[in-house]
């Protein structure tokens, strides 16, 4: 987990695999096997006020740029963050869903923003899927 200029904490976790810590610039990770023509998650995003523990609740997600053969769509689920300082009970985050058509392989790549109003920072995601 890393703490950013602004204060805040941002975790991202990715497939089923790997987790990545946001930074305050945009990152890449290793992009997430999926078959083609299901869904799935390959994602979770949320942030956490570091001096309080306590989930951001002025955060907003959005798609900032489709993937160029699949399907992606934000859900808001329950997550579970957890840092060396804070210990949290799963709080209601973002869940990044991503489905390629039916005979579609190779690389797909969706981009998501967050946005926390109160501090006025926006973060940029890249997830990146491999279709098998």
């Amino acid at each position: 987990m890393l703490r950013l200029a602004s204060g805040i904490f941002v975790a991202a976790i990715a497939g089923t695999h790997s987790t990545v810590w946001a930074t305050a610039q945009p990152f890449a990770q290793a992009a997430t096997r999926v078959e083609a023509g299901k869904e799935v998650r390959i994602g979770l995003i949320n942030s956490i006020d570091p001096k309080t523990c306590n989930p951001r609740l002025d955060e907003t997600a959005r798609i900032a740029v489709e993937p160029s053969h699949g399907v992606a769509e934000i859900r808001r689920e329950p997550v579970l963050l957890t840092t060396k300082d804070c210990q949290l009970a799963p709080v209601q985050g973002y869940a990044i869903y991503y489905r390629a058509p039916a005979g579609f392989s190779g690389r797909d790549r969706v981009t998501i923003e967050l946005r926390v109003e109160e501090i006025n920072t926006t973060d940029v995601y890249f997830f990146s899927v491999e279709v098998r």
